[in-house]
């Protein structure tokens, strides 16, 4: 974690008042890292904490400082082609990950990124030229945001160091509170304040004296599979080569090794191949799991069996959980309300690795959105390639029934889209409990915004097609990445995706699509990677049911909510509701998107009321 706060003219910042003291307690707020450090110039102030995990990591700088150049890099980055980069550039062997940034920088200039692989986010500090150059992993796993004006940059891998720092008058964006209570303010540039932008994932950016800074793309996944109708063993053997190195370089630890598990098919493939790869006792591996259906323990028990897995933690649903105090930690954290439920929701298993001496952990999330994502679309491709006798074979069920479903599958996929009409009621439904005024969602076009996300497939006529540009360039899933990033990480747990590495994504963008779905699965490619690692009774699973909830949602009514919420109303939150409209839905049926639309109001209330009471 960093915060860097550097003058780019020939002036010191106003900024630079604020204490080291401060910048350090805003980004490490809970003392959860190990060690802290600082740089400072007249015209900077730099700030690194680090929570060890890895066996370099321990020899790090915070901040380090080139003794050659003077230049000083903040970094939170774990880097998974250390041994390349070695050679590359002829480093030492006791090089630390930001050292290697570093050096890179120095051979390749603003290119260095594309010679780097792992999750980062850092700042380079060049004080002779008065630069600052600053990158983000491809895929947005560590956080990096940023406000420049007037020649002055401030840079932080959290938003709620923007809260301390020195005449910054931050103003809360009303499109951003509306969006945020619609449950759809997440962005890859935008946050709660016009002041402050994120550098999206895969992008690169320079800072440098009387310049506009223009963050430049870096990375970009090819969408280059070949043609293809008869399915070959040697794509599995590719992709099973890169799943498992995407799992065995995420292993590198010098603690114990934990792993969520919800007994799906994604996170049972980081809980089998971590438990294959781990190089230490199999009692230093731990998972971690919510049970919410009647069938889920028996699944997520399933692959630790298989591997002898003896610690599986697993929360019941009746777990008790101290929101108030999880809400406040959210705030500390995050500088704002989670955009994300995951980061906040899954604290039970922070704590628990703590207690575990657990500082890495695995998460099953991106494979639904790239490697193990359905291929519906398989029947479109075939289609438009007019192989209709490989379409007809390729559906599954009942033979005498097959006739029927082919002439279906030509009329729903010609139609463009194949859960279209479903998801737009959802949507279209959600808009109906929502009470915000009108003039509010016109001005930013909040309901075409909100409609367009439940557009799902409609329109994509590829598997990559609707992965790469749906799924990938979805703003959710940066969202997600940065929440739970930082929320374990205030727990002094570092989370690892390995479903979402560049190199095991672009396998499988690279592979015929006749590989990805077969008849009923879906999945194709993914499952058949799994052979040995995850039992069969998981590889094959057809659906992602687990059987009847075991805690139904519930019914009470949410009149008291808003009874309780309106007497303390920001008036940036009044602003945009509808109270009378609030009102009467209160004393309605309490539909699942009122209750999320009230706590978010209530989410932000509390966080303006903290941040901006007088804003």
């Amino acid at each position: 974690m960093f915060a860097a706060v550097i003058s780019l003219g020939s002036a010191p910042p106003a900024a630079r008042a604020t204490s080291v003291d401060r910048l350090e307690e805003a980004i490490n707020p809970y003392d959860q890292a190990d060690v802290s450090g600082s740089w400072e110039s007249d015209h900077a102030r730099i700030v690194q904490t680090l929570t060890w995990n890895t066996a370099e990591s321990h020899r790090e700088d915070v901040p380090h400082v080139c003794a050659e150049t003077g230049r000083v890099i903040a970094a939170w980055v774990r880097l998974d082609n250390r041994e390349d980069l070695l050679g590359e550039l002829a480093a030492s062997e006791q090089s630390t990950d930001p050292m290697l940034v570093l050096a890179a920088y120095e051979r390749w200039g603003e290119q260095c990124v594309e010679h780097l692989l792992g999750d980062f986010s850092f700042v380079i500090h060049d004080p002779a030229q008065r630069t600052v150059f600053a990158a983000r992993d491809p895929l947005g796993v560590r956080p990096l945001y940023y406000h420049a004006a007037d020649d002055v940059v401030i840079c932080s891998t959290t938003a709620a160091v923007f809260h301390v720092i020195d005449g910054l008058a931050l103003t809360p964006s009303e499109e951003w509170i509306a969006a945020f209570a619609m449950m759809n303010s997440k962005s890859h540039t935008e946050t709660p304040w016009p002041q402050v932008r994120k550098l999206a994932g895969g992008h690169r950016v320079t800072f440098a004296p009387g310049q506009p800074p223009v963050p430049i793309r870096y990375h970009a996944f090819r969408d280059d599979p070949p043609v293809a109708f008869t399915r070959d063993e040697t794509w599995v053997r590719r992709y099973r080569t890169v799943l498992e190195e995407a799992v065995r370089c995420r292993l590198r630890t010098t603690f114990k090794l934990g792993s969520e598990t919800s007994g799906g098919i994604d996170s049972s493939t980081c809980v089998g191949f971590a438990a294959e790869l781990w190089d230490g006792p199999l009692e230093d591996v731990h998972t971690f799991g919510f049970l919410h259906a009647e069938d889920e323990a028996d699944f997520i028990l399933e692959t630790s069996k298989l591997h002898g897995l003896v610690n599986n933690h697993i929360h019941p649903p009746t777990v008790e959980r101290d929101f108030a105090g999880l809400r406040e930690r959210t705030l500390t954290v995050l500088g704002h309300p989670a955009e994300h439920g995951n980061g906040p929701g899954h604290d039970p298993f922070y704590v628990e690795c703590g207690e575990h001496g657990v500082r890495t952990l695995l998460s099953g999330f991106g494979g639904d959105e790239v490697v193990t994502n359905p291929g519906e679309l398989l029947a479109r491709e075939l289609i438009d390639r007019r192989k209709f006798g490989l379409l007809y074979a390729n559906l599954h069920g009942r033979r005498v029934l097959k006739p029927l479903r082919f002439v279906r599958a030509l009329q729903r996929h010609r139609r463009g889209s194949t859960m279209d009409s479903p998801l737009m009621s959802t949507g279209r439904s959600n808009l109906q409990h929502l009470a915000l005024r009108s003039d509010v969602l016109e001005r930013h076009h909040l309901v075409e915004r909100y409609v367009a996300g439940f557009r799902f497939d409609e329109g994509y006529r590829t598997i990559n097609e609707f992965a790469l540009d749906n799924r990938l360039n979805a703003a959710f899933v940066p969202t997600r990445l940065e929440t739970c990033t930082l929320m374990a990480q205030s727990r002094g747990v570092e989370y690892r995706w390995p479903l979402l590495d560049v190199r095991l994504v672009q396998q499988y963008l690279s592979t015929p699509a006749i590989e990805k779905k077969r008849r009923g699965f879906g999945r194709y490619l993914h499952r058949r990677a799994l052979t040995g690692a995850v039992p069969p009774s998981v590889q094959w699973k057809e659906s992602k049911y687990m059987g009847s909830p075991l805690v139904e949602r519930s019914r009470e009514s949410i009149a008291d909510e808003v009874a309780d919420l309106l007497p303390g109303l920001h008036h940036r939150v009044a602003d945009v509701i509808d109270r009378d409209r609030l009102l009467e839905l209160a004393q309605g049926e309490p539909s699942f998107a009122l209750r999320r639309h009230v706590r978010s109001l209530a989410l932000l209330n509390e966080w303006l009321h903290r941040y901006h009471p007088t804003c």
